[in-house]
């Protein structure tokens, strides 16, 4: 293998109101890695 490619996709192409629905969503689950990937979301936008 000569290299990886990939793209970081954080709910980028959502309007204002889903992006946040999506954090809030995620910020209420009983999980660490999506309470994780909320906060990434908020820097990400």
């Amino acid at each position: 293998m000569d290299r990886v490619e990939g793209k970081w996709k954080m709910s980028q192409n959502r309007d204002a109101e889903d992006h946040a629905n999506i954090i809030r969503e995620l910020e209420q689950l009983d999980d660490l890695n999506a309470r994780l990937v909320a906060d990434i979301m908020k820097t990400a936008k």
